[in-house]
């Protein structure tokens, strides 16, 4: 008898074949996640960087930005007041300690120049009064070692000229005295001679620049590092420095001379005869009409010796007293 062969089930045949086959599923092997990660890595990386320096960029702008307004502010301050120096000439037999113009500098923390300034100048800005007051006023500028090795930048000032020159500057503490500038590295002042040199002092006291002032006065500060450690030694390179140079336009003035000078042209007038009167002989006033100049003169001699010396030549001008002189006489002034 012959046994027919087994019949296979189709179901339990198709449930073999999805066993023996592959699974195709979708998804990312670990050589595309770990290339992924990099990648975004990288990129991350690259914008925190270019954030950072651009951050440090600005930081670092706002800081110049930051001296350099505070270098401006001081270089103003300081220029102001020496743009303005005023020196009247001292007299040949005044002591130069009696003469209350001066304009005095020098150094004691600057190796380049002088550290300290004092001066009488003409910046002072009176307040509005019903009174009159003058520009006029002294001036000193003087710098203090703070323990950070930083500088401070003191200024002091009394709005009125000093009875006499005193070689000492004001004290820190003066109730004058405030504030300029904190946090520098340096402070300098130079000054340009008539013969185009810069020199590192000026004292018009002593007989080399008796009674004169420098054409022009060279500021120069630096500004130390906020993160500089005190005592550090910074390079060259690290250290900016902010320079300006200020022309004096006023001159010593000559006052003896000046007079002098004005004496001298008086005495040739009236030794002409007609300084002060119309015409040569005296006998007209400024409009032609007949007046005896020469009477009334000699009337005013008698009347006025303060006024006319022996010989009834003015010893001041006329124009100058000429209110107080007859309606007469006033008309043979010129």
């Amino acid at each position: 008898m012959t046994q027919n062969p087994t019949r296979l089930n189709p179901s339990s045949t198709r449930r073999a074949r999805a066993h023996s086959e592959p699974v195709q599923r979708g998804g990312f092997t670990l050589i595309e996640v770990i290339g992924a990660i990099l990648l975004t890595t990288m990129v991350i990386t690259a914008a925190v960087t270019s954030y950072v320096n651009l951050s440090d960029a600005s930081t670092r702008a706002a800081a110049r930005m930051r001296e350099r307004l505070h270098a401006t502010t001081v270089l103003d301050r300081v220029a102001r007041d020496v743009r303005a120096a005023s020196l009247v000439v001292k007299p040949a037999e005044m002591d130069p300690l009696s003469h209350p113009w001066f304009f005095v500098a020098d150094g004691r923390f600057s190796f380049d120049g002088s550290d300290r300034i004092k001066l009488i100048t003409r910046s002072h800005r009176p307040r509005v009064t019903a009174y009159h007051a003058s520009d006029l006023a002294e001036v000193a500028y003087f710098t203090r070692i703070e323990e950070d090795g930083r500088l401070t930048l003191l200024r002091w000032a009394s709005p009125s000229l000093p009875p006499a020159y005193t070689a000492d500057f004001p004290a820190e503490d003066d109730p004058a005295t405030w504030v300029v500038a904190e946090g520098l590295g340096s402070f300098s002042l130079r000054f340009l001679q008539e013969g185009g040199e810069w020199t590192p002092e000026w004292d018009s006291t002593q007989i080399v620049e008796s009674s004169q002032l420098p054409y022009a006065v060279e500021i120069k500060l630096s500004l130390r590092r906020e993160d500089a450690d005190p005592g550090e030694v910074l390079a060259e390179a690290d250290i900016q420095y902010f320079t300006r140079e200020v022309l004096l336009p006023l001159r010593p003035l000559d006052l003896e001379a000046m007079i002098e000078a004005k004496a001298e042209a008086q005495l040739a007038g009236a030794a002409g005869g007609a300084g002060f009167f119309g015409g040569p002989d005296g006998d007209q006033d400024s409009e032609g009409s007949d007046v005896d100049c020469s009477g009334l003169l000699a009337s005013a001699c008698s009347q006025w010796p303060n006024f006319f010396d022996e010989q009834c030549n003015p010893l001041v001008p006329l124009e100058a007293i000429r209110s107080q002189l007859p309606s007469e006489l006033q008309s043979c002034i010129q």
